[in-house]
């Protein structure tokens, strides 16, 4: 699966992730206030007082160009290395999780984000886990879904359909 998408169409500031040299980074909540400190991590002290990108105003109008000049700098170090850079300077950020690093994060695992559920052909199976906590009413994994077929006598039978109507279905490909 590809992620989906790399920012946030409904605020004004700079929410965004970056591909980095190894991985992906996201920055958020960059407004004016914000705004020196990012020109300053990012090492281009020219872009704070570039006139495209003088306020939060002029950046959301120029926004492209501005994630143009970023993505090419971004692609230069490791998502480690950018992190560092970011927090250094106070920014709001983090490397960005693809889903093969999901499964494998003990957090992720101990808040029972996955679960592993027992598949009749399959075997253990790991599936996403519920986003709520109830304590009186906890929720529970559903069973798998049904194989193709796999009620197709019992709902023939319950239909009215004797064994010997099902089997003459069997044999000219009806089921």
């Amino acid at each position: 699966m590809r992620r989906g998408g790399r920012g946030h169409a409904y605020l004004p500031t700079i929410w965004r992730a970056f591909e980095t040299k190894d991985g992906w980074a996201v920055i958020g909540g960059v407004g004016d206030d914000r705004w020196p400190a990012l020109c300053a991590a990012v090492e281009m002290p020219e872009l704070e007082s570039d006139e495209r990108f003088a306020n939060a105003w002029s950046r959301l109008h120029n926004l492209d160009v501005l994630y143009a000049l970023l993505d090419d700098r971004f692609t230069g170090k490791t998502t480690a290395e950018w992190i560092d850079a970011l927090e250094a300077h106070d920014m709001i950020c983090a490397p960005c999780a693809g889903y093969a690093d999901l499964v494998r994060d003990p957090q992720v695992l101990e808040n029972g984000y996955l679960l592993t559920v027992e598949h009749p052909t399959n075997g253990p199976t790991q599936i996403v886990g519920f986003p709520w906590k109830f304590s009186e009413t906890p929720a529970r994994a559903a069973p798998s879904a049904p194989e193709l077929g796999q009620h197709t006598e019992e709902i023939l039978l319950s239909l009215g359909y004797s064994w010997e109507e099902i089997g003459g279905l069997r044999e000219v490909g009806a089921v």
